[in-house]
């Protein structure tokens, strides 16, 4: 049952992200964050990136 709350907090973590920074990309088999360098100083400061990384997501900048 654990996993199955888990699953649906990532879920649902990562729609808001979605819907807050679009031009952000998700690899959830890696637990990875990409972002753009121009939207990374945004991202930080995102609640939603912030809990992200609590869970074990790494944050990672990609050259537009």
């Amino acid at each position: 049952m654990k996993t199955k709350k888990k699953n649906a907090r990532r879920y649902y973590l990562h729609h808001r992200l979605r819907k807050s920074i679009p031009e952000v990309r998700l690899k959830t088999r890696e637990r990875t964050l990409f972002v753009g360098v121009s939207l990374q100083e945004h991202a930080q400061e995102n609640k939603y990136v912030k809990q992200l990384l609590q869970l074990g997501y790494s944050l990672q900048t990609e050259i537009e």
